[in-house]
């Protein structure tokens, strides 16, 4: 698969959550904005993963901090805000592409990376390394979300699995692609530091 990249904003200054009546929803603290590049080359970390597993208030306000927003209709009918439920929508969205593009059943995988790029938004572009005296062709993702699609692709067309860590139920990847070994059960080693220290806890009330 080509590499994918992105140029994308972020609010400079960071999110907020509010909560009024019946609307919560986040907002950026003030209008300042950077642009911060991502590249899609290994799955070691993708963005797509960081956004299923922001399963809490603080780790969704963390995730726009550091990532910006997704880039969806949604943010301009609300005028710039994300509302918290169409935040969880598209983490379901993400979740489940990500379940299908790394299933074992290649037909399930093939139907859900067929489902992915039904309507792709990215567009193919061209790089010169002046170094090389050479073009190379890259897909240019148009908005944090479509990025975090193709990074699903990515992992199926790469045959990655998908796995949860047994101490913190958080997603990760596993295989040759993602620096992970497919028997992996915890997705870090502070989870793997606290497991070991849950095991002894437990061993030492048996005794």
């Amino acid at each position: 698969m080509e590499t994918v990249r992105l140029n994308w904003p972020r609010y400079r200054d960071g999110v907020k959550h509010i909560e009024a009546d019946t609307l919560s929803e986040f907002k950026p603290v003030t209008d300042r904005q950077e642009v911060v590049p991502y590249e899609l080359a290994k799955l070691k970390q993708p963005l797509a993963l960081d956004f299923i597993n922001a399963d809490t208030k603080e780790k969704r306000i963390a995730f726009l901090s550091h990532r910006g927003f997704l880039g969806l209709p949604h943010e301009k009918e609300d005028g710039g805000a994300l509302r918290v439920q169409y935040f969880k929508e598209w983490q379901e969205i993400i979740r489940d592409l990500l379940i299908g593009t790394t299933s074992d059943d290649p037909k399930v995988a093939v139907e859900t990376l067929d489902q992915a790029l039904e309507k792709p938004r990215f567009k193919l572009s061209i790089d010169y390394s002046a170094e090389n005296d050479s073009l190379k062709t890259f897909h240019e993702a148009t908005t944090l979300y479509h990025f975090m699609v193709l990074e699903c692709v990515a992992a199926g067309v790469r045959r990655a699995h998908l796995g949860r860590c047994s101490h913190c139920s958080n997603y990760f990847l596993t295989g040759h692609t993602t620096g992970h070994r497919a028997d992996k059960e915890l997705c870090s080693p502070r989870c793997k530091t606290a497991a070991h220290r849950q095991r002894k806890r437990d061993a030492e009330k048996g005794n």
